[in-house]
């Protein structure tokens, strides 16, 4: 068990008012790359104005300017398989929380350090 499951379940023991119930979500990685088609492509479109203006294009950090070009060139296709993905999370989400009342999970891949 990782730090961060020892922590959680040493946090949820001490409330003593919740029962931890493991879960298993199928599919997340094909979830992270649906997002990436559905949310650039989102944004790309969001943005297009600005990507197209040599004068409004640098109002846009570097980065983002980037990140929005790759994703202008994603094509019809990936966005509709995007949203097949999508709806199939749905589907996995709604039956997990017929198990659980929520579902918590870390932000950080690593636990604070202690406080001295």
């Amino acid at each position: 068990m990782s730090q961060q499951h020892l922590a959680v379940h040493s946090m949820f023991d001490r409330c003593n008012l919740l029962q931890i119930v493991p879960i298993s979500i199928p599919d997340l990685d094909a979830a992270r790359v649906s997002h990436m088609y559905t949310f650039g492509s989102e944004a790309a479109s969001c943005h297009m104005q600005e990507l197209q203006s040599p004068h409004l294009k640098h109002q846009l950090a570097a980065d983002v300017r980037i990140t929005l070009g790759i994703a202008k060139g994603f094509k019809a296709q990936q966005f509709v398989q995007a949203q097949r993905i999508r709806a199939r999370m749905v589907t996995y989400m709604e039956k997990a929380f017929d198990a659980v009342d929520f579902i918590a999970t870390p932000t950080i891949p690593d636990v604070a350090p202690a406080i001295q």
